[in-house]
């Protein structure tokens, strides 16, 4: 759960699991679950926690977009980000995808 600048992790049955605290992020946009962890917009970039199984990249081609976005979610190797006024995807790096092939 997003509260504020920082997030809160809950379980199914709303137990706490644990917090990220604020001074690890600049300025969340917008998180999504990915893998065994979090994907986080912060700072037009999308950082990653919580999973052992990738690597920090994700190939930024937006033009500046990821600075603008409201939402975002992970399917079939591409990364889909809502802004205001327009909806883009952004390639995952091959990193990640043979990580994500080999689940």
């Amino acid at each position: 759960v997003l509260d504020g600048n920082s997030i809160v992790v809950f379980d199914i049955f709303g137990n706490f699991i644990q917090a990220y605290p604020e001074n690890l992020f600049d300025d969340i946009r917008a998180i999504a679950l990915f893998s065994d962890g979090l994907a986080i917009v912060d700072s037009c970039q999308v950082k990653f926690i919580g999973t052992k199984k990738i690597d920090n990249s994700l190939a930024d081609t937006s033009n500046g977009n990821l600075c603008e976005v409201k939402d975002f979610v992970f399917k079939q190797n591409k990364a889909f980000f809502l802004s205001k006024n327009s909806l883009f995807e952004l390639p995952l790096s091959n990193t990640i995808k043979e990580k994500e092939d080999e689940k």
